[in-house]
């Protein structure tokens, strides 16, 4: 078997990162000099609503699947946040803040919802399911007797 040659592939990762290094330096000095404004905050914060938006929906789906009524729970009309996060470019700084409060509201209810169950919990549980299984059987059949 031939050996390969990465010698290819680390030059190229070199200078890509040489190339990071370069931007990240170029932009540091805009900014220092006042020319500019940071790129990275603007993008951090796009990045942040973005994943808030996400985890926000995911949420509210696993919430949904739990109780149906969680939107009165929660304080809002289903229409009204599902028009917000169709239209995230309109969204406000201020509705911003509600969307994080909302956020952390089905955090709470989330772990309400779902209790943690620890490592040794789910081990024992594991356990003492497979003591009897049995192989090449479907586990929701009953067992003959």
């Amino acid at each position: 078997m031939a050996r390969t040659n990465y010698s290819k592939v680390e030059h190229a990762l070199e200078e890509g990162l040489r190339k990071m290094s370069v931007t990240k330096l170029s932009d540091l000095a805009d900014i220092s000099a006042g020319i500019g404004h940071s790129k990275s905050e603007k993008q951090n914060s796009i990045e942040e609503r973005q994943a808030l938006i996400r985890m926000l929906k995911l949420d509210l789906m696993r919430l949904s699947k739990k109780d149906r009524k969680i939107f009165s729970k929660l304080g809002i009309k289903k229409d009204v946040l599902k028009e917000k996060l169709m239209n995230i470019d309109k969204i406000t700084d201020k509705e911003w803040e509600t969307l994080k409060k909302l956020r952390e509201k089905t955090k709470k209810l989330i772990e309400e919802m779902y209790p943690q169950t620890s490592d040794e919990e789910l081990i024992e549980l594991q356990q003492e399911r497979h003591i009897n299984k049995r192989f090449n059987v479907n586990e929701t059949w009953l067992p003959m007797k």
